[in-house]
């Protein structure tokens, strides 16, 4: 139970890195806002706000994983309880074959994407494309890595 309860305060100690990122993102919009900062560039305002409703949704589900952690850190019973449903085989298998699932639809969606922007955007092209580049190459480096891993 020690060493799950470790694994949590590393879980912690993410979340306060990507809240304090967040804040960080949040402060630098504000000051590229009211200042004609050279290093940011010119956005929309709906890109802007965009981006403000996402940080805003991650920060909401870092505040709850916080809070979650914060409760099995201080109630034994709920610490069991996390371990056994994180150590569960049944919901690993689930989150496995999904996840599985998901990088292939990924995939197909990003490949889709790159071939209709092909006709529509040279600029829109080559950032799918990229993105397609770097999701096929983290699913061949994860299946190397638990190959050798495992293998």
């Amino acid at each position: 139970m020690k060493k799950y309860n470790s694994v949590i305060q590393r879980s912690m100690g993410l979340c306060w890195c990507g809240t304090i990122l967040i804040v960080g993102v949040f402060i630098a919009m504000a000051v590229g806002r009211r200042m004609d900062a050279a290093w940011m560039t010119e956005s929309s305002d709906a890109a802007r706000g965009v981006l403000a409703g996402l940080l805003s949704v991650v920060s909401v589900g870092i505040a709850r994983i916080i809070a979650r952690n914060l409760q099995a850190l201080r109630n034994p019973e709920v610490l069991k309880q996390r371990f056994i449903q994180e150590t569960d085989e049944r919901l690993m298998l689930i989150r496995q074959q999904s996840g599985e699932a998901a990088f292939n639809i990924i995939l197909t969606g990003l490949l889709l994407g790159v071939t209709v922007s092909c006709f529509i955007d040279e600029t829109i092209f080559a950032v799918l494309l990229a993105v397609l580049v770097f999701v096929a190459a983290t699913r061949v480096g994860m299946k190397l890595y638990y190959k050798r891993k495992w293998g």
